[in-house]
């Protein structure tokens, strides 16, 4: 497989710029400035609304069942028109 010179050189520079990028994506990022800007006391912020974690109720009444025939007329397309030619 690496029997040419050019070959284990591209070999090996794609060896390196492996690892090189593989290191670099290990590194740590500087935090952004939104959250060094929450560590600050005297920062202003806005008030707090309550707002109720679960949705209102809804009384939901059992249904009797209705023929599957009649629910997939309701939900079907209506059919084609045909085409019309002219004289």
């Amino acid at each position: 497989m690496l029997r040419h010179r050019w070959s284990w050189a591209l070999f090996r520079l794609g060896m390196g710029l492996g690892l090189v990028l593989g290191a670099a994506g290990c590194t740590a990022a500087p935090p952004p400035a939104s959250s060094v800007a929450a560590a600050d006391p005297a920062a202003r912020v806005p008030a707090m609304r309550y707002r109720s974690v679960t949705p209102t109720s809804v009384m939901l009444a059992p249904a009797e069942p209705e023929p599957w025939q009649d629910i997939n007329r309701n939900v079907a397309p209506p059919p084609a028109q045909p085409k019309r030619q002219e004289p």
